[in-house]
């Protein structure tokens, strides 16, 4: 019995490792010189999508090498390397074959050097970035390291790679926050991070990663061992005092496991700074809010705080995987906020003729705002089929009140406006064995909107509108195998439903008006994309035939058939340079907001109502991109340029009254407007001291025209600005950072000519005072501003001492505003009108926050 026990699983054994050795795939060659001779060198299989090791070998005394693996991928990249030979990669398709190398001599200078870790490396599209060769004592979360790495910004939360907005956040290879990703940056320690990936041209899809790729690039955070599979939590609290009491707490659970991923976050606060940061979307939404009419706010002021709020925020995301390609997410969002906001504005118009007519505010607001947002999804990403499904479902209510003293009249203002859509997303793509396929996709909304304005003072009028709006857009296109063909010719096909119903009512003892609106709009397209397909040189024409129907019941509708055309290019010369191109041709249909007949209060001194007449508006651009990376040498650089017309039969204006209140038309005057705009940038990483440079450099022109008065003016523009950012380790335990911003704009109108320089710096200094125990942190801030008159130049200074214990718990005393500044005041010119502002800051404050893991 024990014979035949012994033969059967003797018997399986050899079945299963015969099974598997008949799945796997086996390349083989001889790498060889060019006389002949064997060449010893490594080949190795890497995974295209980011140049992970598959397997290698090295070749023997014949030159011969056998690569024997398993792979789920439709391709592979084979890459040959060694001691004076000079690299090579073959993209190739993961099938058993035989490929042979020519190699080629390279001489490699070698020189006294200390071995130390490799913080950046690389290979094609993937970038790696070593986080603890980056961190230093003063770096808390991952963002404090983001900030540190050459070819990564941040700009107002938005992460950029060589000057472009990433596409997707990972975390482990997984996309958790969809868009979310402050969460991740401002929680996530930078400790438990080892790997900071850049995935250049990503397409997360699979299935089309052989189609022509996205310009954005992806980041995904590779975690330490210790950081996997296991729940940390993390806890703040915070209380100081500045005219009143200040608090705030943080509060974050997060799990990131192979088969599942979580996060909750709750945030509230009343130090102005706004717990929402970290709940802002990076990404296209198609539920904002529609507002037609509102209360004037105060402005905000770029320095400084403004905000008093009184604010709690809560987000939960979870991500399942199912199985090896198929996941599950889902997420809920809330917020509740309280703002109080006060600031003084002087706003100038040029009028025809010279003329001024100045307006004068002193605003003050109360805004209370409940926001919630709930995602279902569940996407399927094989190798050759791909299938998502998206659910969101949006909720906004908002009720402000607000003061208004202008030109000595006093008003009072309230709004409510109440928001609730639907939407749901799919999208599915199929491919053959042949390579060729087909891809649908699939997007329905509605949404439902209330929203009114009463003013009382100066004017007594009262505004309501409910809205009603439904759309779907459908898309089939067909899939060729781009592998096989260098050119190929994809037909696709689109039908697009637009509907806007609106029931306005204006009580006004000047403008009584009431009319419904009903609006639609379809279209179908047909359209062909021409693909052409060289290695890494990829271009593609996409000409698209639109047949759309405008109509606005009982009042006009319009039939028309338009050609917009686009084309884009990508070219990666090689493992350092790579160019992307685009153009493209559109026209633009009079929005349905610019088509409303009856009469309808924006604000309590800007009414409008237009003529139900239904114009296009053409705009042609092309932009061009030049990318540079020296992944050895920490050396990061682009340019890029942009030209762009747009043209109109139809201007919209505004007429402005001896009381400041404003009238919006629209006038049949055909007319253009132009504009070019360049940029470069520079960013160098170094090894002494762990310095980093940022360089920016911008220039803009627009020439354009407004109508104000019934009369159109033309006018140009002319906008350059510079920035530097720079940060280096100048001691052992004294770290510099410092920013400097300057921007110079100048607006031309016959004999009216007006410019204004800015120029804004940062110091910021991070002293050691106990290593690693005690921390100072210093930041000194400049601003100054020549369209001023009286003050120009502002200083702002703040200052925190932190404490870490051995049990890695922080202590941070903060001063903010330690200047005590009470006013900032701004002045700003766009469009031939000026914009003079003061602000109201936040006085002196101190905080006590202590920051504790669980």
């Amino acid at each position: 019995m024990r014979k035949v026990i012994f033969i059967l699983l003797y018997f399986t054994l050899a079945t299963a490792s015969w099974a598997a050795l008949s799945d796997s795939i086996r390349v083989t060659g001889r790498v060889s010189y060019a006389n002949g001779d064997a060449a010893y060198a490594i080949v190795a299989a890497l995974h295209p999508t980011d140049s992970s090791l598959i397997a290698y070998c090295i070749t023997d005394d014949e030159g011969n090498y056998n690569l024997h693996f398993t792979t789920e991928a439709n391709n592979i990249l084979v890459r040959l390397s060694g001691f004076n030979v000079k690299r090579k990669i073959r993209k190739v398709k993961a099938v058993s074959q035989s490929l042979d190398f020519t190699a080629e001599e390279t001489s490699i200078t070698l020189r006294e050097a200390n071995v130390k870790a490799q913080k950046l490396w690389g290979s094609r599209d993937t970038i790696n970035y070593l986080v603890a060769s980056y961190m230093t004592n003063y770096d808390r979360t991952i963002r404090d390291v983001l900030k540190q790495l050459p070819g990564i910004t941040i700009e107002g939360g938005t992460i950029k790679y060589q000057g472009t907005p990433i596409n997707n956040f990972y975390v482990e290879d997984m996309d958790m926050l969809q868009g979310r990703y402050n969460i991740i940056t401002d929680a996530l320690k930078a400790e438990d991070v080892a790997t900071v990936q850049v995935l250049e041209n990503h397409e997360h899809i699979k299935s089309l990663q052989d189609q022509i790729r996205p310009d954005a690039a992806s980041i995904n955070l590779k975690l330490k061992t210790k950081s996997k599979g296991i729940w940390t939590k993390a806890v703040a609290l915070g209380v100081g005092y500045d005219n009143g009491m200040l608090w705030n707490c943080e509060g974050n659970a997060m799990y990131f496991g192979k088969q599942r991923q979580h996060i909750i976050y709750y945030g509230a606060d009343n130090t102005g700074k706004g717990a929402d940061r970290m709940l802002q979307h990076y990404g296209s939404s198609r539920l904002g809010t529609i507002t037609l009419t509102d209360i004037i706010y105060p402005g905000t002021s770029p320095v400084g705080s403004t905000l008093w709020n009184n604010e709690h925020a809560f987000h939960s995301s979870n991500l399942n995987r199912l199985s090896k390609t198929a996941q599950l997410h889902y997420s809920l969002t809330y917020n509740h906020d309280i703002q109080k906001q006060e600031s003084y504005s002087q706003t100038t118009y040029l009028l025809p003729g010279s003329n001024f007519r100045v307006v004068s505010e002193d605003i003050s607001s109360h805004l209370t705002t409940n926001n919630s947002f709930v995602r279902l999804s569940y996407e399927n990403n094989a190798q050759r089929n791909y299938l998502s499904n998206t659910l969101d479902l949006s909720g906004q209510w908002r009720d402000a009140n607000g003061a208004v003293v202008s030109n000595t009249k006093e008003m009072q203002q309230h709004a409510f406006n109440r928001n609730i859509g639907v939407s749901n997303y799919t999208r599915w793509v199929h491919r053959t064995e042949g390579g060729n396929g087909v891809e649908i996709t699939s997007y329905n909304s509605a949404q439902t909107n209330a929203q009114s304005l009463t003013v009382c003072g100066g004017l007594d009028a009262r505004q309501d509108i409910d809205l009603t709006r439904v759309s779907t857009v459908n898309e089939f296109s067909l899939i060729k195998d781009l592998r096989k063909h260098r050119w190929s010719i994809v037909p696709t096909a689109a039908l697009k439903l637009n509907y806007v119903g609106m029931k306005p009512l204006l009580q006004s003892a000047i403008s009584p008006d009431n009319g419904d609106m009903h609006y639609l709009r379809a279209g179908v397209n047909a359209s062909a994309t021409l693909k052409y397909v060289n290695n890494d040189f990829r271009l593609s024409f996409r000409l698209p035939l639109a047949l759309t129907h405008t109509q606005i019941k009982d009042e006009t509708h319009r039939t028309r058939l338009c050609f917009t055309p686009l084309f884009n290019l990508q070219w990666k010369i090689n493992d350092s340079w790579t160019i992307a191109s685009g153009g493209s041709y559109g026209v633009q249909p009079t929005s349905w907001p610019q088509l409303i007949s009856t009469y309808i209060m924006s604000n309590y001194r800007t009414t409008s109502r237009y003529l139900p007449s239904i114009s296009d508006s053409h705009m042609g651009s092309v932009s061009s991109k030049l990318s540079f990376k020296d992944i050895m040498n920490s050396l990061f650089v682009y340019i890029q340029g942009k030209a762009s017309r747009s043209w109109s039969d139809v201007i919209y204006g505004t007429t402005i009254d001896n009381d400041a209140r404003t009238i919006m038309q629209a006038e049949y005057m055909p007319h253009h407007d132009d504009s070019y705009s360049t940029t470069g940038n520079v960013s160098k990483g170094f090894d002494w001291k762990k310095a980093r440079i940022d360089i920016t450099a911008n220039y803009s022109h627009h020439y354009g025209s407004i109508l104000r008065q019934a009369v159109k003016t033309d006018y140009h523009s002319n906008n350059f600005s510079f920035n530097v950012n720079t940060s280096a380790d100048i001691l052992q335990n004294f770290r510099i950072s410092y920013d400097c911003s300057y921007a110079f704009s100048r607006s031309v109108s016959g004999d009216y000519a007006h410019k204004i320089r800015t120029l804004e710096q940062s110091l910021n200094l991070n002293l050691s005072l106990i290593r690693k125990s005690l921390l100072m942190n210093i930041t000194a801030r400049h601003t100054h501003n020549s369209g001023l008159q009286e003050k120009t130049d502002y200083a702002f200074l703040n200052c925190s001492l932190i404490y870490r214990t051995k049990r890695k718990i922080e202590f941070i005393l903060e001063g903010n505003n330690i200047f005590n500044t009470h006013t900032f005041i701004s002045r700003s010119d766009t469009q031939l009108t000026q914009y003079f502002e003061i602000y109201q800051l936040r006085p002196r404050s101190i905080m006590l926050t202590a920051r504790f893991n669980l």
